[in-house]
Order: structure tokens, then C-alpha cells, then sequence
């Protein structure tokens, strides 16, 4: 998540890749970053309608994996984005909690 891009397995992949996908669809709603750094790349990332997660800073592998099932779980349970962000953040580690940020302008 560094400089613009990231990995997926082991290919490394340019931001404008990810964004060019992204824009594909038009009913794109929300967005996961989940690798290190990637509140870079918030912007440049699907629409400015669009709910969009990511990450400052180095967080672990699991805390990713927990958060972003928990954040679907509350999704599923008809939560708004932005408080199923924040039910999710619940379950992270304390240090890892601030690590988590979100855009979202309507």
C-alpha cells in the first residue's frame, strides 16, 4: 500500500488499476482498503458518493480479517455504513483501533 499501489497475493498493482475497476459499476456503494497506508489512496478510489475505508499506519493481517467481517455483518443487519464502521471498530485491538478511518461525502 505504499507509493500508489497494492498487493494482491503477488502481484503489485497500480492504484489506477483498482480505480479504473472500481468505477465499472455504478452502483458501487462502499469501498475496503484493507492494506497498510491505504487512506492514500482514498481519493483517488470510486466515487466521492461512495463509503470508503481504509488504513494509517501498519495494521495486522487478523484485525483486517475482523474488521471486515464484522463491518459486513452489521451491513447485512441493515446498519448504515458509517455505524457498521464504527460497531466493527469495536472488535479491533485497542492500539489498532485509530487505524481504521473512513470517507464518505454525499
Amino acid at each position: 500500500g505504499l507509493n500508489g499501489s497494492f498487493r494482491i497475493g503477488n502481484a503489485t498493482l497500480p492504484i489506477s488499476w483498482l480505480k479504473a475497476a472500481l468505477n465499472t459499476s455504478p452502483d458501487l456503494e462502499c469501498v475496503l482498503l484493507l492494506y497498510c497506508n491505504s487512506y492514500q489512496d482514498l481519493s483517488q478510489v470510486a466515487t466521492n458518493s461512495t463509503f470508503k475505508v481504509g488504513l494509517v499506519g501498519d495494521v495486522s493481517d487478523q484485525s483486517c480479517v475482523m474488521f471486515a467481517r464484522y463491518f459486513y455483518y452489521y451491513v447485512s443487519r441493515k446498519y448504515t455504513y458509517d455505524k457498521a464502521f464504527e460497531a466493527a471498530r469495536l472488535f479491533l485491538p485497542v492500539k489498532e483501533f485509530g487505524n481504521f478511518i473512513y470517507q464518505w461525502q454525499q
